[in-house]
């Protein structure tokens, strides 16, 4: 299975390491294709898009289309934006996603 997992941070962020750096190792370890890209990498189909750490707008619709050529979206919520300028976005994005990964139960 090819897994993108699509984020803005990089590897300075502990929360980049350990939600795209780490799952990305280990899913290829055990024979699928994942890899990281800032943005939707349209060289790279994949099957599965993971957006995480992420407040590029553009990725709404991106996520659209991915969604009309069967792809499974999930959206990473590992900062609480909900009551930021962030937080329609985020709703935005949980609305179309098939699963949503939070860091606690608490963000749950």
């Amino acid at each position: 299975m090819k897994i993108n997992f699509v984020s803005v941070a990089d590897e300075t962020m502990a929360s980049f390491r350990y939600h795209n750096q780490i799952p990305a190792r280990e899913l290829n370890k055990l024979g699928h294709e994942a890899f990281i890209s800032p943005y939707p990498d349209l060289q790279k189909e994949a099957s599965v898009y993971v957006f995480s750490k992420h407040l590029n707008y553009g990725d709404y619709w991106y996520a659209l289309i991915q969604l009309e050529y069967g792809a499974k979206i999930i959206f990473h919520c590992c900062d609480n934006h909900f009551y930021t300028k962030h937080a329609e976005h985020y709703k935005r994005m949980i609305g179309l996603s098939e699963q949503v990964i939070c860091t606690t139960p608490l963000m749950a």
